[in-house]
């Protein structure tokens, strides 16, 4: 297959095939094969393993999208005992005045997945087919994206057009995939920065300086693709402190200033910095200041 580089800005997305897949009820085996276009993945929830040859395997997550370009010989699977429901596209980027080839999804992709064959034969027309790929822009393999609500809102838009099953649906639906490129392509030019550990434990600080509730640290960790015990020990290893420790020091932190303010009741601060006892929240209050916070507003009195 040949590659023809084109400004993404000539090109229109062209949305062969649409489906959202549910290994409960689905099947997830794909073996091992090429792509005669570009095929998309989005995580909603469980993880996938990719395989390509001659390269180590690697899991796609929950909020990971996965880019698979033409003619890469690749297979994917589910991890042992795992679950994974995520949307499937698979697409190409079309210039102006092109003929595309036709390519029978159910006989090509679907099929060889359903059989479970070992091993997918090249199809030696469409293995000679030129493609187009946009030549200003790097097509992500994987991106984790951090802020996923407005990527599933375009999902499950595209998902109710396809329902429609209108005349103008498919028009509107490349519509929505070509910002839906867009937001994938913003996302991966920050993903370096915004997947390093320094960048995250940032993060992490300033959350927890505006947070008014407990932050669940294992949920902030796995957002950005780490595990907990990763981030826990590359945060203590920085800070001295446990990302646990930390946030509950910034919530009495700011307990502290709504006593000094005298404005609200150690009842409603409590509530406020994310405790759900008053006499627990009294207890690690003390044990932080060496006072209780009674005391500590009697003394702001004085």
């Amino acid at each position: 297959m040949k590659a023809k580089p084109i400004d993404l800005l000539e090109t229109i997305p062209y949305i062969r095939h649409f489906a959202l897949v549910d290994s409960a009820k689905d099947k997830c085996y794909t073996p091992w094969r090429i792509l005669y276009d570009f095929e998309m993945i989005f995580v909603l929830d469980g993880e996938l393993i990719v395989s390509e040859k001659g390269k180590e395997s690697y899991s796609i997550k929950k909020y990971d999208i996965h880019i698979m370009p033409p003619n890469v010989w690749h297979t994917r699977r589910l991890p042992e005992k795992g679950y994974c429901r995520y949307y499937n596209v698979h697409f190409e980027f079309v210039a102006q005045n092109t003929v595309l080839p036709i390519i029978d999804v159910k006989n090509v992709y679907v099929n060889p997945c359903l059989d479970g064959v070992k091993e997918v034969e090249i199809d030696q027309v469409l293995s000679q087919r030129t493609y187009c790929v946009p030549k200003n822009v790097v097509i992500p393999r994987k991106t984790r994206i951090i802020s996923p609500q407005e990527i599933i809102y375009c999902f499950e838009t595209m998902t109710e057009t396809y329902k429609q099953g209108d005349v103008f649906a498919e028009y509107r639906a490349r519509g929505i995939f070509s910002y839906l490129i867009a937001l994938v392509l913003g996302e991966a030019q920050e993903s370096e920065l915004k997947c390093s550990i320094e960048w995250i434990i940032e993060k992490f600080k300033t959350d927890c300086a505006r947070a008014t509730k407990k932050i669940d640290v294992e949920q902030f960790a796995e957002q950005y693709g780490y595990s907990y015990v990763y981030f826990r020990n590359q945060f203590k290893e920085r800070t001295g402190v446990s990302p646990g420790a930390y946030a509950q020091n910034e919530r009495l932190l700011l307990a502290s200033r709504y006593l000094e303010s005298r404005y609200y009741s150690i009842t409603e601060i409590a509530d406020m910095v994310g405790f759900d006892n008053v006499y627990h929240f009294s207890s690690v209050f003390k044990k932080k200041f060496g006072k209780s916070p009674s005391v500590f507003l009697k003394d702001k009195k004085q």
